[in-house]
């Protein structure tokens, strides 16, 4: 899973670095191409999320602003090919004057574009999950949304992975559950490839609890990062393939704790890379490695 990729105010720019150049603090390095994006009412626009397709191009996403049409932040899901070039770009308006943000994309291995985010009404907190499917030519296949028993409230989605077994797609965030007397809950989704939902579970730590990253391993085991709000904070979660809580892990080092987890990935045998923030002075990175069965590598 990727997230966070540069977003310039106004239009967007994308980079590829050239291979071989040798990374270096401070150091300009040289790229193959760069491209941009700028909407037509030319405000701010920003790129969420970048992933790459098997046929060697990339897919990313983020969003929009349309004053010029009434709106606001439309979500915006574009495919490139590996030189730069825009193939299609598809956008999403919940309805009027709404914040619809893509914060994650991902590819599967027949090269359809997934995105996931956020579509809310603009002048309050209420929003939904929304995870969309796109061909490889752009066409929407299924977009499927998640919304809080009862009235809208706070939901966003911020991370999805895609099990390359047989393409099933999970997806990561929080809830808002004031109807249960709780703020944030931690929530995992996963659907078929055809868009069914085959199994939600939620997390309530006791304050605060958002999933922030997902990845599948090669096994077809789920893991999640994010944070509690209970101290230390940063936590890795696990689960196997049906939902099933393998293991919770929360995670720091001896300089201190980790307050949040934002990136994660696993190798081909299964040992998890975790990045985020160190509650130390002023904050630092973070960056551990756990094996299989979540002990320190």
């Amino acid at each position: 899973m990727q997230r966070s990729m540069t977003g310039l105010f106004p239009g967007v720019a994308l980079a590829v670095l050239a291979s071989g150049a040798a990374p270096a603090d401070c150091v300009r390095s040289a790229t193959a191409w760069e491209a941009s994006y700028n909407s037509p009412d030319n405000r701010d626009d920003s790129v969420n999320a970048v992933a790459a397709d098997p046929a060697g191009g990339f897919a990313a996403a983020g969003y929009e602003t349309r004053l010029d049409l009434g709106e606001a932040e439309n979500w915006v899901v574009r495919r490139y090919t590996g030189d730069g070039n825009a193939v299609w770009s598809r956008t999403y308006n919940f309805g009027g004057a709404s914040s619809d943000i893509a914060y994650a994309v991902a590819v599967d291995p027949a090269g359809n574009v997934i995105a996931g985010g956020t579509a809310k009404y603009l002048w309050d907190t209420s929003g939904f999950l929304r995870v969309a499917k796109y061909s490889p030519s752009g066409d929407l296949l299924w977009s499927r949304t998640h919304n809080t028993p009862g009235v809208n409230q706070e939901n966003s989605l911020t991370a999805l992975a895609v099990d390359r077994s047989d393409s099933s797609i999970v997806a990561a965030g929080w809830v808002d559950r004031p109807d249960l007397g709780r703020s944030h809950d931690w929530i995992l989704l996963k659907y078929s490839a055809a868009g069914d939902r085959l199994w939600a579970t939620v997390y309530h730590g006791g304050g605060q609890d958002q999933a922030w990253c997902v990845a599948v391993d090669p096994a077809g085991n789920i893991i999640a990062g994010g944070f509690i709000g209970a101290a230390p904070g940063g936590v890795i979660r696990k689960y196997d393939s049906a939902g099933g809580l393998v293991w919770s892990q929360s995670v720091g080092t001896a300089a201190g704790p980790c307050s949040r987890v934002d990136g994660i990935t696993t190798d081909q045998t299964g040992n998890i890379y975790a990045v985020g923030q160190q509650s130390t002075t002023g904050g630092d990175w973070f960056v551990q490695k756990l094996d299989p069965t979540g002990a320190v590598a």
